[in-house]
């Protein structure tokens, strides 16, 4: 089952840093086995395949999952595991500005745009994204980053679900003029 977002808002707003990270990256890693899942003929196989995060990506992408979202995705993946071995890690300038210059152009422009021109109860004060906190810039492009995942999810099923009708409609067909 996939992730909400109200599940992934809870996790961005707790305060320990290491257990944001860990925990964000479960939920983009189970949106991504929900997209396999989807996307997948047999996705039940895919438990005997050992694959780990990047290799669920890769396989990800092979499936159709959008080129804008993978290298987010990727960059997520290294911020989480420089959490993973290092207790003292911090979210700090570095990785904040690794993780957004991951993402599209058009991704960029949409996250700076619903921060600074829509004046968000959350960043009232922010007149460029340089405004924004580091946690919660973290918190925006984790946010966006989940949207987009949740959009490929929801394409996918859609584009599912009409093949899906097109060869029953087909079937239909065949079977009427018989």
């Amino acid at each position: 089952m996939l992730d909400s977002f109200e599940n992934l808002l809870e996790t961005l707003k707790t305060e320990d840093e290491i257990g944001k990270v860990i925990r964000t990256h479960i939920h983009f890693e189970n949106a991504i086995n929900h997209f396999l899942f989807i996307a997948l003929e047999k996705p039940q196989n895919l438990k005997n395949v050992k694959l780990d995060y990047y290799g669920k990506i890769n396989l990800a992408a092979c499936l159709g999952l959008p080129e804008d979202i993978i290298k987010p995705l990727i960059s997520i993946g290294k911020i989480r595991n420089s959490f993973a071995h290092n207790l003292d890690n911090k979210i700090d300038t570095d990785k904040i500005n690794n993780f957004f210059n991951s993402f599209s152009n058009k991704s960029k422009e949409e996250m700076i745009q619903n921060c600074i021109n829509k004046n968000p109860p959350w960043f009232p004060e922010a007149k460029s994204w340089k405004d924004i906190a580091m946690a919660e810039r973290f918190f925006v492009m984790c946010f966006s980053l989940f949207s987009e995942i949740r959009s490929a999810i929801t394409v996918l099923e859609f584009n599912k679900k009409e093949l899906q009708l097109k060869i029953e409609h087909t079937d239909l067909k065949a079977k009427f003029n018989q």
